[in-house]
């Protein structure tokens, strides 16, 4: 298998994130040659690999993409940002939607085999635990009222139209949930757990969402760039559970066995409409009315497509856990 992987080359971007770092390792043990982009060297926190060449650069920079996707049979868009307490869709749109059309254009223009774009779950509609969202579903009211949501949704619309234009490049998107694992050195969605970590209380909302192992994203990546179609989209999400649940299990995994309550809607709307006001006064937070409604929702997906078209096998929530738990606790966050 890898002897037929070692002369095909991959950039991947956002190189030293939680994602970009795992699919680089994905990609580096199944025999691939990479190229990882970053901002700097030094961010990037996984071993030295011969196989593997970091390059410094913005992803809005057109220079540095024209010569980052240079000589690559394949790119993995995994940069974006995800920070959720932005004040305008504005902030969004330089890293979120431009520079996907920029890496889409230039990936066309070197004919590059397959361009595999990382964007978000909330770009399709989400379900409830009577029936999961999947990939054919329109995303709907709270997500198409979040910055970060719309930006995704926009940014996955743009793979699928450059996907009908039939150039030489093939256009697949990933759609991961909420991603816990090794290797989120900033940290970034595994804030939740370094959270509970560090809380003797566990104040939590009356939501829930898909949790995913962030190895099962990474793989599949690699296997979409050989078994993924052009224009489809793949939902990555692995366990649908409440909030209240995902920390009980954390209290059974760690024996810590720390109070859970239950924020209600009405105070999780309180706290949303007090974050739009400090919004109104430029004072950035991730509260808002429209967030503190995400977190009220049971937000449901589907995975069946990316296990049977991709061959995605699933890590069980235990595992993602306690793999998770593992990297902070080494790591003292």
């Amino acid at each position: 298998m890898k002897s037929d992987k070692t002369h095909k080359k991959v950039l991947v971007t956002g190189a030293n994130g939680l994602l970009g770092t795992n699919t680089i390792i994905a990609l580096l043990h199944q025999g691939y040659k990479v190229r990882g982009m970053l901002r700097k060297r030094s961010s990037f926190k996984a071993p030295h690999h011969p196989d593997l060449e970091l390059l410094e650069g913005s992803i809005t920079n057109p220079k540095d993409i024209e010569s980052a996707v240079e000589a690559s049979d394949f790119v993995i868009h995994t940069a974006a940002i995800t920070d959720q307490n932005f004040l305008k869709f504005s902030d969004y749109e330089s890293v979120n939607i431009h520079a996907v059309r920029l890496l889409a254009e230039v990936c066309r223009k070197k004919s590059i085999q397959k361009m595999v774009f990382v964007g978000s779950a909330n770009a399709c509609g989400h379900g409830s635990p009577k029936e999961s969202g999947t990939e054919s579903r329109q995303p709907v009211w709270p997500f198409t009222g979040s910055y970060y949501a719309q930006s995704k949704i926009m940014a996955q619309e743009i793979i699928l139209d450059a996907a009908r234009e039939n150039g030489p490049t093939e256009f697949i998107a990933i759609s991961p949930g909420f991603m816990l694992g090794p290797w989120d050195s900033k940290p970034s969605s595994g804030k939740i757990v370094n959270m509970y970590l560090n809380r003797k209380i566990i104040f939590c909302p009356p939501g829930g969402k898909s949790f995913v192992h962030v190895k099962d994203v990474a793989q599949a990546i690699v296997q979409a760039l050989e078994k993924g179609k052009n224009g489809q989209v793949y939902l990555l999400t692995g366990n649908n559970i409440t909030y209240k649940a995902f920390f009980e299990k954390l209290n059974i995994l760690t024996g810590l066995k720390k109070p859970i309550l239950i924020l209600p809607r009405g105070l999780m709307q309180s706290a949303g409409t007090l974050g739009d006001l400090l919004r109104f006064f430029k004072i950035r937070t991730s509260l808002s009315g429209v967030n503190a409604r995400i977190l009220c929702e049971q937000v449901w997906y589907s995975n069946q497509k990316a296990a049977k078209e991709l061959g995605v096998k699933f890590t069980s929530l235990d595992k993602t856990l306690k793999d998770t738990l593992s990297w902070f606790e080494k790591r003292n966050f």
